[in-house]
């Protein structure tokens, strides 16, 4: 679980720079994140300490209000920035299906799941 804003398709967090997440991106900066019916696989850049992008702390406090600063005050906070690669959606139209849009082709499709 994570607490996350947007730029556009871009997707920014922070997180505990000694985390299991931090190491694995560290290794693999190939990420999913996935909620409901949406996944959206990713390339995870370490981006330094949240208080280095003014985006982030603009953005942030808004979004999540009883968090406020504490998380670009925390030393040990390193930011997360996400870019996606591919974005797909599984629904149901009176047959299973997924909608996919992969953005550095700029390309859009259905699958239809047997």
């Amino acid at each position: 679980m994570m607490c996350h804003i947007n730029d556009g398709l871009t997707i920014m967090f922070s997180t505990n720079k000694n985390s299991q997440k931090v190491k694995q991106i560290g290794k693999n900066p190939n990420v999913a994140l996935a909620i409901g019916n949406l996944k959206i696989e990713a390339a995870a850049e370490l981006s330094g300490h949240p208080s280095s992008h003014p985006f982030f702390l603009e953005e942030y406090p808004g979004k999540f209000p009883h968090l406020g600063k504490i998380y670009s005050s925390t030393p040990d906070d390193l930011l997360i920035i996400a870019k996606p690669i591919k974005i797909s959606f599984y629904k149901f139209t009176g047959r299973p299906c997924e909608d996919v849009l992969e953005i550095e082709n700029k390309r859009a499709y259905r699958i239809e799941l047997n």
